[in-house]
């Protein structure tokens, strides 16, 4: 099924939305939500220094383990254990965000929505009226990207109202609600501006897009 923060059912109801907004426009709009944007390879190196010293160190050498094993053995053994538990805590979502500032949060996902836009064909629509709904779960962003002609008559002040009510689902842990919401609502967007014309074809996959 792809990232654990949504079920089968959760996806097939989303899925359903855009089936059903569509009905209404001309507009494509993909609905897509990934398990993080940022890269996060790095953060145990960020974490570990901070563990030694504000944990371990003050307190490390009244230790058992040193005067059992000896200092080199107990300092390599307790090194690896620090690591082990660095790597481990920053798995955990809400330390990925810790350790990550805001802008660095912001301007990742950022350029992961608009790498997708590509990848995801919506600037290839015959209307130029592709719409991404991109949510990344980890940063608890969400970004709304139009092309061409849906930019030209939408202002972006309508997809950031959007995208906030979208985050406060994702911080209530109501992603799949909240997506379905978005859905609705830039179906209403897009049928102000864009209403269905006769001959219109479903260009884009309507179902939701998972990744990590």
């Amino acid at each position: 099924m792809g990232p654990g923060f949504i079920n089968e059912s959760e996806a097939d109801q989303i899925s359903a939305a855009v089936a059903k907004a569509e009905k209404t426009t001309d507009g494509e709009i993909i609905p897509m939500i990934v398990e993080r944007s940022s890269l996060v390879d790095h953060l145990p190196m960020m974490l570990i220094p901070w563990l030694l010293v504000l944990v371990f160190f003050p307190q490390i050498h009244e230790w058992q383990i040193f005067a059992d094993v000896g200092e080199p053995t107990a300092l390599a053994i307790l090194t690896a254990m620090i690591a082990a538990l660095g790597y481990g805590l920053c798995q955990l979502r809400f330390v990925q965000r810790w350790l990550l500032s805001p802008r660095a949060r912001a301007f990742q996902v950022d350029e992961r929505a608009e790498l997708e836009f590509y990848e995801q064909g919506l600037q290839k629509t015959k209307g130029r009226t592709g719409v991404l709904i991109f949510v990344s779960v980890m940063e608890r962003r969400a970004v709304v990207l139009a092309d061409e002609q849906i930019a030209n008559k939408v202002p972006q002040d309508t997809w950031d109202h959007l995208c906030r009510e979208l985050i406060l689902s994702l911080g209530r842990g109501q992603t799949a609600q909240g997506m379905i919401k978005a859905v609705e609502t830039a179906g209403q967007i897009l049928t102000q501006h864009f209403p269905v014309q006769a001959g219109d074809t479903n260009e884009l996959s309507n179902q939701l897009i998972l990744k990590q």
